[in-house]
């Protein structure tokens, strides 16, 4: 991936990166639980995928002082999904990435976008089975992710209701916010 964008680099420099990962398993239907090497695809798509994406990139923004980083999270790093918690996880490790790239490139003038989706109709999003609450279509996300990029929002999280509410959880006692965690149980048909 760095020899990749070292060339793409060579024609010009990159002024915007989304780093949009996308690597879903979970529980199936009838109750077996994602496996050890599901878990360990879902860190390496979607964590260590962003790091390998961004990293070659930081150089050269910073040496510019400019540019845009966006790395799509989920609201799922929020809460230890029951369901999925290779997933959360895996989520949960590329949006603190973000947050801590936000904090160090600020003040060279990178701006890092920390997209934390909750459900939008995709393609990934239709292999979940169960509550979807306060799903988004795809054009209002998109439309919502994209402008907030272009702004260099330092934070994208939709949609308000779950926000909300996942920002309370971790004040809960751990058993509530367990019981929480296992009422947002879904399944999952393998990719």
């Amino acid at each position: 991936m760095a020899d990749f964008l070292a060339e793409v680099e060579a024609f010009g420099p990159v002024g915007t990166v989304v780093a949009n990962a996308g690597v879903s398993y979970g529980e199936r239907p009838g109750g077996t639980m994602e496996t050890a090497e599901e878990t360990r695809r879902q860190i390496a798509a979607n964590a260590i995928g962003v790091v390998n994406t961004i990293a070659p990139l930081i150089p050269g923004m910073r040496a510019r002082r400019a540019g845009r980083i966006a790395i799509i999270a989920s609201l799922a790093a929020r809460i230890g999904l029951a369901s999925a918690p290779g997933y959360a996880a895996s989520k949960a490790a590329a949006e603190r990435y973000g947050e801590a790239l936000r904090a160090r490139l600020a003040p060279e003038g990178v701006a890092v976008t920390v997209v934390s989706a909750g459900f939008f109709d995709s393609a990934m999003e239709r292999r979940f089975r169960g509550a979807k609450p306060f799903r988004w279509s795809l054009e209002r996300a998109a439309d919502r992710i994209g402008r907030g990029i272009e702004r260099g929002e330092r934070s994208v999280a939709f949609p308000a209701p779950l926000v909300i509410g996942l920002a309370v959880l971790p004040l809960l006692p751990k058993g509530a916010a367990d019981a929480i965690a296992r009422g947002f149980r879904f399944t999952v048909e393998p990719p």
